[in-house]
């Protein structure tokens, strides 16, 4: 899983985030000025409060990972992208009836490459005949994917953001019912005709061949089937160079990523002493730091790729065939080849093969920074000067860091090359100018900024262009009040491109339009004044970051005291610091579990959220990503956030008697819009304070009653004097302390959770420097922890994954081990001074959801250690997983990336693709036969979910309203389409031409 983290956490650094989403302040021209909107120039205009940044790397992304959502703004402008995920069309939104009247669409677009081979060969060969191509033309087959037409608008409801476009031509990317079908289907009966324009693909399918690798090229033929001029590089001048866009480019750049990882650099040609070299000579933040890894390396393994072979040029580059007429000359060309996993061990093909092909498509061709191409023409010959690798007569560049030219290339912006969209032509007086690629693979597009295109939306005919140009001003980290005018004074004038509505005062409302300030004037007239609505949709990224801290660090800085330690983790804190604390009876099943569930079910969390956001967020206590589907394996599945009153946001306690409870949101919506004489009417008494009343629980008293219980039981066992407390830190877990969260959060913490017990002492922090914050919520010294990780492909299986991961906040292996256990075994060692047989079934019968998940997890992962005769886990079974220390669960990933256990299974890395696989498995939603149905199931797991991984106190457990819809003022020209993933690239912004 790959971090993801919020520009406002301290912890975040420097990480920036896609200007569509920054808080800026632009333009809109209203006759102040002579100058002539930039929006009629194709300009697209930002200014950000910083300094224009000339560290060295600061252009090239070939040698990173992820996505360019998590990097930063230039990353949107100069990856160069292998297929491009479009974004198009005008969103236009009914706010008063809260409708979609026109989505915005997205497609696949071929961006540098130009066809999608898929591999099919006889799966009743053997491995040895299939890796050494032992077979004839009766035995193979390949299918030629070469279009990206997507000519099919599916119609859409009401709800409907953005919704994915279709094709009906056989070759394209973009069809559902024939590439889609045969990409996830990884085996056909017999070859289809792609030339067939009515071909159904249902009259293929079976099991004889198998798909056994995906090729990416770049070449393309006319249709006289000559070849055509290949897409050449280009230079921040915006001239071509000599250099072709080619297979080996994806090659050169999957092997920068690897040379990312600082341990691998350094054992394959680099050293400390190299990266200090570059680190002083460029000035560079970027790479060649100390704690670089390529955490995403896993994920090879997780989609199916052979990676072994992906790694090695000679199986990573072959020729294929991209002749797409019948009987016509074979036309051969190199492509970037990802071979899969198909062999069982007894190297026969596994008829049960998962295919993720469309994962892989989606992670690693689209908008991806693990494969922005690399110029390997380019490097090549730059490497034939010795003399750039030879920095000294003791500092050499050697191996693959001289061959794939880690330190040499992408230095200096004039020494980088270019296959994206945008180029970076200027870069001083504080200002980047990116002119758009007149020489970029995708014609279509050139066409679409140099020439007038066409649409229809409502009846109405739209005509555009693309932006040619985009201009980012550094204002050079001024005081926000000066930044804030300035800015708006270039918005009057027409020179900045947008303005967040949000960020306008009354008195510039005025300036723009007269004595009004109602929002709805600037809807009602949103064609003439600019005001687009904008719609964040989320299928990707966690929503809640912080969580209960599960996997204390053994030191001595804790921010809670012994009393605390002693109650949710069982131990005190200097058994904690010797690392030797299993926590896991504690705090999964014991005295810690229950004051977790009092703690978090206490809180009116719909009356927290609706006066922290003053009624335009939805609770959301899960944390899931609210518009991803449950399932990645259906269609038609539905997302949490249509669940929203059904279970996703319910909290569940045990009373004083033992009794699994549940608060419900909609009884915590109902207290929220009660009166006060509605109230004191329905409990027969008067009320002391009525805010106090509704922030609290609908069953505030009962959790009041159990909450005693539970601490005279642990104060008794403890001979603890009922003046001690139980004491720990709540803190602000963001840099720019927001006055009303921050003041709600603290109303809640001294209101709601100190007034369950006199014996509980929690203290509401708001850390003053970034050694404060990151003890408090980065450092497993805390009640909580910063989990900051995002999903790794849209599903259930995904957003379940990101809490077993090493560098989240929480690892719920130890639950696991707990709740997989069987009440009925004879091993009764197995619950000794942990969990007794009595609890373990009520846990069981309280959690059956979690506890089928876990046992799932149990099956399959000790099947899979037998399987592979793993020495370091053999008799180590997942049942016994709640017998690791804290010492252990801090160390997991490090023991298995230690060289001595680097062949080893590391269950943080087998568990994603366990859970995608119980995601496809699951019972519940195979007996569904409606989507409300099957995603009852999800929905009942991530209410059990809630409990067991826990729900922080902060307001980021909650989401934007489904219905709600943002505004951004943008001049009145520009078509900026919604994005289903959060990323708006520049090439898919438009404008109006007369």
């Amino acid at each position: 899983m790959k971090p993801i983290f919020k520009k406002t956490l301290i912890i975040s650094s420097s990480i920036l985030v896609p200007a569509s989403l920054l808080s800026l302040s632009f333009g809109l021209y209203f006759g102040s000025s002579n100058i002539e909107r930039i929006s009629k120039k194709g300009i697209f205009t930002l200014r950000v409060n910083e300094n224009l940044n000339n560290q060295g790397y600061n252009y090239d992304y070939s040698a990173t990972y992820g996505s360019p959502l998590s990097t930063n703004r230039l990353s949107l402008l100069v990856v160069n992208e292998i297929l491009h995920l479009e974004t198009e069309g005008k969103f236009v939104y009914d706010q008063e009836n809260q409708k979609v009247i026109s989505p915005s669409y997205e497609s696949f677009k071929f961006s540098t490459a130009k066809a999608i081979v898929l591999n099919f060969v006889d799966a009743s060969l053997s491995k040895e005949q299939i890796e050494n191509g032992q077979y004839d033309d009766n035995q193979s087959f390949q299918l030629i994917f070469n279009s990206d037409d997507a000519e099919v608008k599916p119609s859409h409801n009401d709800r409907d953001f953005v919704v994915t476009k279709d094709s009906n031509n056989p070759r394209s990317i973009n069809n559902t019912k024939v590439f889609g079908e045969i990409i996830k289907e990884g085996f056909l009966d017999s070859k289809p005709d792609l030339n067939d324009p009515n071909l159904d693909i249902s009259k293929h399918k079976g099991k004889k061949y198998v798909m056994k690798s995906m090729g990416i090229t770049f070449t393309d033929f006319n249709e006289k089937g000559k070849e055509e001029e290949p897409t050449k590089w280009v230079y921040s001048n915006g001239n071509k160079s000599k250099y072709n866009v080619k297979a080996e480019d994806m090659f050169y750049s999957l092997k920068r990523t690897q040379l990312f990882d600082k341990e691998y650099r350094r054992s394959h040609g680099g050293s400390a002493e190299l990266d200090k070299y570059f680190i002083e000579k460029t000035a560079t933040t970027k790479i060649f730091g100390e704690t670089q890894k390529f955490p995403n390396e896993y994920l090879f393994d997780f989609f199916g790729i052979d990676k072994n072979k992906m790694y090695k040029k000679e199986t990573a580059i072959e020729k294929v065939n991209i002749n797409t007429k019948e009987n016509g000359q074979p036309q051969e060309v190199d492509a970037f080849i990802f071979n899969f996993n198909i062999f069982n061990k007894d190297n026969s093909v596994n008829q049960d093969t998962s295919f993720s092909v469309l994962d892989i498509i989606k992670k690693y061709l689209s908008n991806s920074l693990t494969f922005s191409l690399a110029p390997s023409e380019y490097i090549d010959e730059m490497n034939q000067n010795n003399s750039i690798n030879e920095i000294n007569s003791n500092l050499k560049i050697t191996g693959e860091a001289r061959d794939y030219g880690i330190y040499t290339y992408g230095q200096t912006r004039e020494k980088t090359l270019f296959a994206s969209y945008y180029i970076p032509v200027s870069a001083s007086a504080g200002r980047e100018i990116f002119e758009y690629n007149k020489h970029h693979a995708n014609k279509k597009w050139v066409d679409s900024v140099e020439n007038v295109q066409s649409q229809t939306v409502n009846n109405k005919e739209y005509k555009y262009k693309t932006i040619n140009r985009v201009i980012v001003e550094y204002a050079g980290a001024i005081d926000t009040s000066t930044f804030v005018n300035q800015s708006f004074n270039s918005f009057l004038n027409g020179t900045l491109s947008q303005v967040d509505y949000s960020q306008i005062s009354a008195e510039q409302k005025q300036k723009l339009y007269g004595d009004s300030t109602d929002t709805n004037v600037l809807i009602q007239n949103s064609e003439k004044n600019g005001l687009q609505p904008t719609k964040k949709v989320n299928v990707s990224s966690l929503t809640s970051r912080m969580v209960w801290q599960a996997n204390p660090i053994n030191n001595s800085n804790y921010t809670f005291n012994d009393n605390y330690s002693k109650l949710v983790y069982g131990y005190s804190k200097d058994e904690l610091k010797n690392g030797q604390a299993v926590i896991a009876n504690s705090f999964f099943a014991g005295y810690g579990f229950a004051f977790r569930l009092l703690i978090q079910a206490s809180i009116n969390w719909n009356q927290f959220i609706e006066q922290a956001f003053k009624g335009i967020r939805d609770v959301w206590l899960s944390g899931a990503a609210q518009d991803a589907k449950f399932s990645s394996f259906d269609p038609n599945s539905l997302s949490p956030h249509s669940f929203n009153e059904l279970g996703v946001n319910d909290l569940q306690f045990y009373d004083q008697y033992g009794d699994l409870q549940t608060v419900t949101l909609k009884d915590m919506k109902k207290l929220s819009i009660m009166t006060e004489q509605e109230i004191e009417q329905e409990i027969g008494q008067e009320i002391e304070n009525i805010q106090r009343f509704k922030m609290q629980s609908p069953k505030f008293k009962m959790i009041q009653a159990s909450m005693k219980k539970l601490l005279d039981s642990f104060y008794e066992r403890h001979n603890l004097n009922n003046n001690e407390k139980i004491e720990f830190n709540i803190a602000y877990p963001f840099a720019d302390q927001d006055e009303t969260k921050s003041s709600t959060t603290k109303y809640i913490v001294n209101n709601v959770i100190n007034k369950l017990d006199p014996r509980i002492k929690a203290n509401f922090v708001e850390p003053t420097s970034r050694e404060q914050m990151l003890q408090e919520i980065n450092q497993r010294s805390g009640a909580f922890n910063a989990n900051l990780w995002s999903y790794d492909y849209e599903g259930i299986g995904s957003y379940i994954a990101a809490f077993f991961s090493d560098g989240g906040g929480i690892n719920l292996i130890n639950a696991v081990g707990i709740f997989s256990k069987n009440p009925n075994s004879d091993k009764e060692q197995l619950f000794n001074d942990r969990v007794s047989k009595e609890t373990l079934n009520t846990l069981q019968a309280n959690f059956p959801k979690f506890t089928e998940l876990s046992k799932y997890i149990r099956d399959n992962f000790d099947n899979l250690i037998k399987a592979e005769n793993n020495n370091v886990w053999e008799g180590f079974l997942v049942e016994n997983w709640d017998l690791l220390n804290n010492k252990q669960m801090n160390s997991i990933n490090d023991f298995f990336t230690n060289p001595e256990h680097q062949n080893e299974i590391n269950p943080i890395n087998v568990l994603p693709a366990i859970l995608k696989a119980f995601e496809a498995d699951a019972s519940w939603e195979k007996n569904g036969t409606t989507p409300d149905q099957k995603a009852q199931g999800w929905v009942d797991l991530i209410k059990e979910f809630n409990s067991i991984k826990g729900v922080s106190i902060d307001t980021e457990s909650s989401v934007d309203k489904l219905t709600n819809v943002n505004y951004t003022l943008f001049l009145s020209e520009y078509i900026i389409p919604l994005s289903k993933y959060g990323i708006q690239l520049y090439s898919d912004f438009k404008y109006e031409v007369d």
